[in-house]
């Protein structure tokens, strides 16, 4: 590429609409490194003004709920100003443009980055701590709290996530004590686990799935009906809750309800011969019923 200009990259600055937004920062990008800060006097004072300019625009992006072009202005800020007294800071903004859209594992590079250039601020740890957690590596994401409150003991943001982080924890112990009962037969006990996992974490379908089957193990099928809907109300593209609703409604002879159950969760599983067994099992004994009362 030709030598550029600060007039130059004014220009393509302006004439964003007329590129997609990759494009327009690969050739933002083209621009400013073979711009030679040698033939241009004004360069530090313009690229420092002009990454400010964009984290406000970001900024107002962020707040409005579009991330992409966000993020976008954010890599402008940083490409301009690599090395700024404020690239933390955009860095920082971008890991939430990229949280908001569950690109956690971009999130957690540049808040990496945040701590390697300001390891003093409390920031950088809470955006590695909010993308370790949606990457589930709870431990990553206890420490970055803790970090970051060790700087800031007073922050409640980085005090509620910390809690957050810890309930997580928590509950995915009591899963793991609640899954070694299962496997003693000590259901009761597993029951007990894994309603102390439940209370700690209730959108986590694994442990409502573990908590029917300990139910139907202790036969209370009705309880372990209730967990089966809250587990496809929170997961509906998941075959084990209809799978469960269908082991319940087998206990509790509603065949036709479990065949129905069965052939829902086989949408989702088509190859689980489990669930073709259980199938034409509900099917026949719904069969048989049927012939009985007759």
């Amino acid at each position: 590429m030709a030598q550029q200009n600060i007039t130059s990259l004014t220009l393509l600055f302006a004439d964003e609409k007329k590129y997609n937004l990759e494009d327009w920062i690969s050739l933002c990008r083209d621009y400013i490194q073979t711009i030679d800060a040698q033939k241009q006097p004004n360069w530090t004072t313009f690229k420092f003004d002009k990454a400010e300019e964009f984290k406000a625009r970001g900024n107002a992006e962020l707040a409005s709920g579009n991330n992409e072009t966000a993020a976008a202005y954010f890599t402008i800020s940083i490409l301009l100003e690599p090395h700024g007294k404020n690239t933390h800071i955009y860095l920082s903004n971008r890991s939430a443009a990229f949280t908001n859209l569950a690109k956690y594992d971009r999130a957690l590079e540049d808040a990496d980055r945040v701590i390697a250039l300001n390891p003093s601020w409390s920031k950088g740890y809470s955006r590695a701590a909010v993308a370790n957690f949606f990457l589930k590596r709870y431990d990553e994401s206890l420490a970055a709290y803790q970090k970051g409150l060790q700087i800031e003991p007073d922050n409640e943001i980085l005090k509620s996530g910390l809690a957050q982080v810890k309930a997580k924890v928590e509950a995915a112990d009591a899963n793991a004590r609640g899954e070694e009962c299962v496997a003693k037969g000590k259901y009761k006990e597993a029951l007990d686990n894994f309603n102390v996992a439940v209370s700690k974490d209730e959108t986590e379908a694994a442990y409502l799935s573990n908590r029917s089957e300990a139910y139907l193990a202790l036969g209370n099928p009705t309880m372990a009906l209730l967990d089966a809907d809250t587990i496809i109300s929170i997961r509906p593209n998941w075959f084990k809750g209809y799978a469960k609703r269908g082991e319940a409604m087998m206990r509790m002879d509603k065949y036709d309800d479990a065949a129905g159950a069965y052939a829902t969760a086989l949408n989702f599983d088509p190859e689980n011969s489990k669930l073709k067994t259980e199938l034409n099992r509900a099917v026949q004994d719904g069969f048989k019923l049927k012939i009985e009362q007759s």
